[in-house]
């Protein structure tokens, strides 16, 4: 089904996620489109939290099911002139008649575009709004010959010569990418003007690295298990948020040798 019936139920449902790894991480993680919230959504590979938006991905998922499902509803002839027999034949006036075959692989849903069907004004409309995501502000002959947009919607899974095995995965991770690295160049602007500092959560995505990832998926073993209390500090310290344990006691003076310390809602002055 598209993205625009199912959008009010997979909100729902990103409603009941967001609140059961506020639970499971001890963070408070409001919704404000701050980096926290971000990285939360993105994949580990780019210091994220793989809490991906079932909202968000839902048009790439619907524009991969196309890719993958709609060649095979007519017959079609491979490279080596075998011919595979469609599921839906009798409806091959709406696909295109050969529109699958090898060697159209670049026009190959142009009869369905032309067709003014459901199905084809949704693989139109998908795949303009990915499109202009990742290539707003890029003309069509700059952009990579490799980007999975670079095709017109017409030979849409098409890339470089090769139809995508996964079109679904290289619609997604190239977003992601496009979002980390616009973050990474709207961070590098904001640290070079004079006075300004980066926010706590800007530092903490900064000094990410891949060792840092290494707790977020990782398969639940003996070896692997973190207590309660130790994953909320993890937690807090991956994303740059305030540490559960001493956001009670910010504020509390302590005395340590000759020097009263406050604690701050970081648990800093802790572990200085």
């Amino acid at each position: 089904m598209p993205p625009r019936q199912l959008n009010e139920h997979l909100r729902v449902f990103d409603d009941a996620m967001i609140k059961a790894v506020r639970t499971a991480t001890g963070q408070a993680l409001p919704q404000d489109g701050s980096i926290a919230i971000k990285r939360l959504r993105w994949p580990r590979r780019l210091c994220g939290g793989r809490i991906r938006r079932a909202v968000d991905v839902a048009p790439a998922v619907y524009l991969g099911g196309i890719c993958l499902c709609v060649p095979s509803f007519t017959t079609s002839v491979n490279n080596y002139g075998d011919s595979t027999p469609g599921c839906l034949d009798h409806m091959s006036g709406d696909y295109g008649v050969g529109s699958f075959d090898h060697g159209n692989e670049e026009d190959r849903f142009a009869v369905l575009l032309a067709s003014g069907s459901a199905l084809g004004n949704d693989l139109q409309r998908y795949f303009h709004d990915l499109k202009v995501e990742v290539h707003a502000q890029t003309r069509y002959e700059d952009m990579d010959d490799d980007s999975v947009f670079k095709p017109q919607a017409k030979g849409v899974g098409w890339s470089q010569g090769r139809l995508l095995d996964k079109p679904q995965h290289e619609f997604t991770i190239t977003r992601e990418n496009k979002r980390y690295d616009d973050t990474l160049i709207q961070l590098a602007i904001k640290t070079c003007r004079r006075g300004v500092r980066p926010t706590r959560q800007e530092c903490a995505f900064l000094s990410c690295n891949r060792l840092s990832t290494q707790f977020v998926g990782v398969p639940a073993m003996q070896r692997t298990i973190i207590g309660n209390v130790l994953y909320h500090e993890v937690w807090s310290a991956y994303l740059g948020t305030d540490s559960p344990i001493c956001l009670s006691w910010v504020g509390t003076k302590f005395i340590c040798g000759k020097r009263t310390y406050i604690i701050d809602r970081y648990g800093d002055v802790l572990s200085s």
